[in-house]
């Protein structure tokens, strides 16, 4: 048990963006997983969180559970055949189909995996599974999964291949393009705020009266672009041209082999009376500066690939 009340997704401070963390919180099971540290969790969670309730809670990174990412392009034709060929030992030493614990929620004690809340998640643009598993189990889980996806085109994908695909998609990180200096207005995540929750939320009046202004109160607006040109590429903390007038860097980057072209998200300012409007970022001329030579480059409020979230809605 980690905490004997909610835990929002991402807890904001005076307007900020506290920490990023997943919570999930059936009625019988408290548990946040988190890609932080223990001890940057445990902070978060003491602003969140009054003494007495604190004390009960327990947090310990080695009971974390390990997290296996299943991400399926062909996910009608591969998700049910390969899930289905997975079996595992639950504490009873019975054998039991990936398929039907993927369904259970984090916690469960008499189970050798589970998956949160049974929901499919993604993090490049294409559906798939996040499972969960006890540390325990978690070689023999990664295993299965490699043996019964042998015959599925079931293949291993690095850190690198998960962040170009999800920068095509618009995603973002923790620590790149947003953090505790940044709010969810300016990330363009304020549709992802419970604006009416019960019994609110830290620094929510702070945000509601950035959103009151509207787009002329925020002077620094999140978004992405694409290089017009193939070659150059983009990794971090290039130059952003508006106009021929400097407005920000690029937070992330990385070649979109979707898109045939280097993607970057990042922040563009404008101190002005108009502010950071959707009217004033589409109508600038862009470029990225690569080794000290400008690009033009594409901006998008939007992601650039599936813009409409059809794939991960299907």
């Amino acid at each position: 048990e980690l905490a004997s009340r909610n835990v929002t997704a991402n807890a904001v401070t005076p307007g900020y963006i506290e920490t990023a963390m997943t919570a999930g919180l059936p009625e019988d099971v408290k548990a946040a997983l988190s890609g932080l540290s223990v001890a940057e969790v445990a902070v978060a969670l003491r602003r969140l969180i009054d003494g007495e309730e604190m004390g009960r809670a327990r947090i310990a990174g080695e009971q974390n559970p390990v997290s296996i990412r299943l991400q399926i392009p062909r996910r009608h034709q591969i998700d049910p055949a390969l899930l289905a060929r997975v079996s595992v030992t639950n504490r009873q030493g019975q054998r039991v189909p990936l398929s039907e614990l993927v369904q259970v929620v984090p916690g469960a004690v008499d189970r050798a995996i589970s998956h949160k809340d049974g929901e499919r998640v993604t993090y490049v643009g294409e559906l798939g599974w996040e499972l969960y598993v006890p540390t325990e189990f978690a070689l023999h889980v990664y295993d299965a999964l490699v043996e019964a996806g042998e015959s599925v085109g079931l293949r291993h994908a690095g850190y690198h291949a998960m962040h170009s695909l999800r920068i095509e998609k618009a995603y973002r990180s923790w620590g790149h393009d947003i953090s505790d200096e940044d709010t969810p207005l300016e990330a363009g995540l304020g549709f992802a705020v419970a604006w009416g929750k019960e019994g609110g939320f830290i620094g929510r009046e702070a945000l509601l009266r950035l959103r009151e202004r509207g787009a002329p109160g925020l002077t620094r607006r999140l978004v992405q672009f694409a290089l017009e040109d193939p070659e150059p590429l983009l990794y971090h903390n290039e130059p952003i041209w508006r106009d021929g007038v400097l407005v920000g860097r690029i937070s992330s980057g990385m070649y979109g082999h979707t898109l045939g072209r280097a993607i970057g998200l990042g922040y563009v300012a404008n101190d002005g009376p108009e502010g950071v409007t959707p009217e004033w970022i589409i109508a600038g001329s862009y470029e990225l500066e690569v080794a000290a030579e400008r690009f033009p480059a594409r901006v998008s409020l939007r992601p650039m690939y599936d813009p409409t979230a059809a794939r991960v809605r299907e």
